[in-house]
């Protein structure tokens, strides 16, 4: 799993070219801490004409774009686990509006119908995992096989081998596996729809290699059975994108700028007992409240790159001592594996906020195009920015602080308070105050 030892088992859409006289998201700033409208201290009138003629024309992420592409990871397949009570973790996406998953897909598990269900009732995506390095290539076609036959619209990706690259020896076998997963998806016309994802790396492993890894893969022909590149990322108790343009750029040297990345792992513990000594893993810890205002401005700027994020995971496992790094990834806390979930779950920090983002962005239906809006924010170097427009045409921009909210060599909460941003529109200026939580100030009604 990335960071630490893991106990796992779409064409990713790039930023399109913008046209004549439009801007990026990024040209007009960027980012922010409570979810929700923001706090307008200030408003004024103005030229409307002159200012219009000066403001830049931005063309807005489609908000159905940026919800989709955030999903979440857990196990249907840990059957000993919390993750048995499948219904209530898949009604739980479904209140979050959470809009993929990340899972191995076994239809020979008990709870495997719940998760199904639950899948297609909250419209979940399942990025389907179908092997590890042990799979043969005849179970590997038989699940790909039962996708096509039963659930095909339920599956929104298959993914090759998770985290391979440990010794030696592994390169061989990992191609193997992704030409069968490769080969089998493309021979069901019913799964047309479906990416093939390629195998991820344990990204502390490809660190220590340079990401060599990658330029193995690369030079065996592993390009030639996927679609998307997925990447592990996890950013070290720190901002969502630590580390990660040099895990990008890895990537990017095995198989050329701009090859599409999807982030099947990203995510942080809250393993916060004891001492340092005293816990198990190495991942560096952060505090579930300073790590709530991350997971949300994590939605807003993977999808500013054009990347899909998942994050690491659902549910933590039941430890009353906080010491374990596997065991504390989760979004929500876990008191009893067999313990009644209305009872024995708790939404972290993160929950509230992220699931009303993620509620605020969903806008279910066919394809569309965003229309271009006139703005500008005038706003300190650490503001970021995303602008998101629904298919009716109510545009949102989204802001907030690049900051850290904690440190985590002291593993003391930071509290980096808020900044003055003006946002500037043709009629209308406004002041916000922003932190790391994302803010959301809303731009336009209704297409007129």
């Amino acid at each position: 799993m990335g960071e630490h030892s893991g106990k796992h088992a779409h064409r990713g859409t790039r930023r399109g070219g913008a046209g004549s006289g439009l801007v990026s998201r990024r040209a007009i700033v960027g980012a922010p801490a409570v979810i929700g409208a923001a706090a307008l201290v200030r408003s004024s009138a103005g030229p409307a004409q002159a200012v219009e003629r000066a403001l830049p024309r931005v063309r807005p992420l489609a908000a159905q774009v940026v919800h989709q592409g955030y999903g979440v990871c857990q196990h249907v397949n840990f059957q000993a686990t919390v993750y048995q009570h499948q219904a209530e973790v898949m009604e739980r996406y479904g209140q979050m509006a959470i809009a993929q998953m990340r899972s191995m897909y076994a239809p020979n598990l008990s709870n495997f119908d719940a998760a199904l269900a639950g899948a297609r009732k909250h419209s979940v995506k399942w990025n389907a995992i179908v092997g590890t390095m042990d799979t043969g290539r005849a179970e590997i076609e038989s699940k790909i096989a039962h996708m096509a036959a039963n659930n095909p619209e339920v599956i929104g990706s298959v993914e090759g081998v998770n985290e391979p690259n440990e010794g030696s020896g592994w390169v061989k076998p990992c191609i193997d596996r992704q030409r069968w997963i490769h080969n089998a998806v493309r021979s069901h016309p019913e799964l047309d729809h479906v990416q093939v994802l390629g195998p991820s790396m344990h990204d502390v492993r490809l660190q220590e290699a340079g990401g060599a890894h990658w330029k193995q893969l690369a030079d065996a022909g592993v390009a030639d059975f996927m679609d998307v590149c997925s990447v592990h990322n996890y950013p070290a108790a720190s901002v969502p994108d630590a580390k990660r343009a040099e895990r990008v750029q890895m990537v990017y040297d095995a198989f050329g700028d701009g090859y599409p990345i999807k982030f099947s792992e990203w995510g942080y513990t809250n393993s916060l007992g004891g001492t340092r000594r005293t816990r198990v893993g190495g991942a560096r810890p952060i505090s579930k409240e300073a790590a709530a205002s991350y997971d949300c401005q994590a939605v807003l700027d993977f999808a500013n790159h054009g990347w899909q994020v998942m994050r690491y995971e659902f549910l933590d496992d039941p430890d009353p001592s906080k010491r374990v790094t596997e065991s504390n990834y989760g979004l929500w806390e876990v008191q009893s594996v067999a313990g009644n979930p209305d009872r024995t779950w708790t939404a972290k920090p993160a929950v509230k906020p992220l699931s009303a983002m993620l509620r605020a962005l969903r806008d279910p239906g066919k394809p569309y195009t965003t229309t271009p809006r006139r703005l500008r924010v005038d706003a300190p170097s650490d503001v970021r920015t995303c602008l998101t427009q629904k298919r009716d045409g109510s545009t949102t921009l989204w802001l907030w602080r690049h900051a850290l909210t904690w440190d985590p060599k002291t593993e003391k909460a930071l509290t980096p308070g808020t900044v003055t941003a003006r946002v500037e529109r043709p009629r209308r200026t406004h002041t916000v105050q922003v932190g790391p939580m994302p803010v959301a100030v809303q731009i336009k009604g209704a297409t007129t």
